[in-house]
């Protein structure tokens, strides 16, 4: 667990010395910029919002420069630069769903896909619904609190302003899905464009997007999966949701072991089938002719398909209750085969639903013929 992406890449981003070089590289940047407006400028093109950019890398860039040298301050505290692995990585994660999704603009230019210019612009646009999306379905599935923190905003409840704090959670992938949709659909129907086809395009992209973002999940210790006595579990640190679940739900002698172990019960690395699950079929869709050539909306009909019945079963791995269950269906000899904890119902989480309806949606996509009309969707 590295919720720190500097933890990650193993060094400690504080001290004179960094902050030394991080306000040289802003003091460098402003004077770049100030001489590329300067040569704009000499054109007859002028830009205040540059110049301010300009003038203010560098006036912040002196000003912090002299604070650490000369006066030995610590403008990151002692702490210093801290960077969210999780967000870092859906970034990540984002920025390749975008390249994926332009290259599959250009090899499917002759099956309607929008071209690379629009597609950028669909991008954020779903972008901004996946956001809203996730964040919506994340609260949905924690109201009681959700309705606590905004009604009581005491000491001991939530800042109803978390609502808006996207980085810290809790969202949720499914809920971002949708969101990502219906902003899609909005997009197209906005600019005439055609939905199927570009459903089609960034299908992919979605799958390997989720796919890196999984691996943001085990830096920040959520979406863990349940106990295993199995060798492929991974444990997470006192500090770690994962820890504090177990400890919460253990009997004396399990909190002593778990004091003594100093780090939490193996675990099924969740995170990891759900990743690895939108990745193959990223490749299916990519490296096969069949998933390659598939229009109309069957290409995202067919990734709706493939990922619900996927979130279905890795959902029976995860040991985390945020997502709360819909109905609640006991199954002793799985949770004993999986090593599950007996507390833990298999079905139905409020994902097992959602991917549920996904396939079915998946299902009527796939068999609706492919006029015209259906491919305009």
């Amino acid at each position: 667990m590295w919720p720190n992406l500097f933890d990650l890449l193993g060094f400690r981003a504080a001290g004179s010395t960094f902050e030394v070089i991080l306000w040289s590289i802003a003091l460098l940047i402003g004077v770049w910029q100030a001489e590329s407006e300067w040569r704009s400028s000499r054109a007859g093109e002028v830009s205040p919002l540059g110049w301010a950019l300009a003038l203010g890398l560098i006036g912040f860039g002196l000003r912090r420069l002299y604070g650490t040298l000369q006066q030995g301050e610590l403008y990151l505290g002692e702490d210093g630069l801290s960077i969210a692995t999780y967000g870092f990585l859906y970034a990540v994660g984002f920025g390749t769903a975008v390249l994926l999704s332009l290259w599959q603009a250009k090899s499917r230019a002759a099956l309607g896909a929008p071209p690379p210019a629009k597609v950028i612009d669909l991008a954020l646009w779903m972008l901004v619904g996946g956001v809203v999306g996730a964040r919506a379905l994340g609260w949905l599935t924690t109201l009681p609190a959700a309705l606590s923190a905004c009604s009581t905003m005491g000491q001991d409840s939530l800042d109803c302003r978390a609502i808006f704090q996207v980085w810290t959670g809790p969202n949720v992938f499914l809920g971002g899905s949708i969101g990502s949709f219906i902003a899609g659909g909005i997009w197209a129907r906005r600019g005439g464009h055609s939905l199927a086809a570009a459903c089609d395009t960034v299908a992919p992209g979605v799958a390997i997007g989720h796919a890196i973002g999984r691996v943001g999940c085990i830096a920040a210790g959520c979406c863990y999966g349940a106990m295993t006595t199995s060798s492929i579990g991974i444990s997470y640190p006192i500090a770690s949701p994962a820890f504090a679940d177990h400890y919460n739900h253990a009997s004396e002698a399990g909190r002593e072991q778990l004091a003594t172990l100093g780090h939490s019960f193996s675990v099924h690395p969740s995170q990891l089938y759900d990743g690895g699950a939108e990745l193959l079929i990223c490749l299916f869709l990519v490296a096969t002719p069949f998933g390659r050539n598939l229009a109309g909306g069957r290409r995202f009909a067919l990734w709706a398909i493939l990922y619900g019945v996927a979130r279905i079963v890795t959902e029976i791995f995860r040991g985390d209750t945020i997502r709360g269950y819909l109905v609640r269906i006991d199954s002793p000899g799985l949770r004993e085969a999986l090593s599950i904890r007996n507390d833990l119902p298999s079905f139905l989480t409020t994902s097992q639903t959602i991917s549920l309806s996904l396939i079915a949606l998946g299902i009527w996509w796939f068999r609706r013929p492919t006029t015209k009309g259906a491919a305009s969707l």
